[in-house]
């Protein structure tokens, strides 16, 4: 009797952790927060408030684009229950800085787009959760050097076809991008 009521207690507790793994629409970044509400309205020709929102829905959006919404700072969970998502546009937004994790339930990224912020530095855990990118255009941030975390994943891409970066990136890292992406390579690199 008493396991059988620790299973019980396990699997609830279990459920609901995986429960709050999902950040409500609500609590999302304003910006990201209104493009979802926006996006998912549109396709469903509905009128959804951010509470109405449910897994399925998120699961339903391929293309989040954010872009010029002011957005100064993300929240790591911010993109949860994005699960079918393949372009995530972030471009021309003043944020510094990225959360780990941030691209945490993206494992069918495609596209992804940053340009134009501030960014500064990318997160160590950078692209961890995107194997099947093929575009990434990160260009025109501040961004100077790349760790050596981001390097080794960026070589097991298989799907990588156009990686572009900033052209200010110290010489050593990028001498190092274009010794993993050689001509030949069929990776089409670029730093603008």
């Amino acid at each position: 009797m008493r396991l059988s009521f620790f299973l019980v207690v396990v699997a609830l507790v279990g459920n609901s952790a995986m429960a709050q793994e999902i950040l409500p629409v609500c609590d999302r970044t304003e910006g990201v927060k209104n493009f979802i509400v926006q996006q998912i309205n549109s396709d469903q020709g509905g009128d959804k408030t951010c509470e109405e929102i449910t897994e399925e829905d998120l699961a339903s959006l391929t293309r989040v684009a954010p872009r010029n919404a002011n957005i100064i700072n993300f929240k790591a969970g911010d993109f949860t229950g994005l699960v079918n998502l393949e372009i995530l546009n972030i471009r021309s937004n003043p944020y510094e800085t990225l959360p780990e994790g941030l691209f945490r339930d993206l494992g069918k990224l495609k596209t992804l787009v940053i340009i134009a912020t501030g960014l500064r530095y990318y997160p160590d855990d950078f692209l961890k959760d995107t194997p099947q990118l093929e575009n990434c255009h990160c260009f025109a941030n501040g961004v100077r050097s790349i760790s050596e975390s981001i390097f080794q994943r960026l070589g097991q891409l298989e799907h990588l076809k156009v990686l572009d970066f900033d052209r200010s990136l110290q010489d050593p890292d990028r001498a190092r991008l274009e010794a993993i992406f050689p001509l030949e390579s069929g990776v089409q690199l670029n730093f603008f």
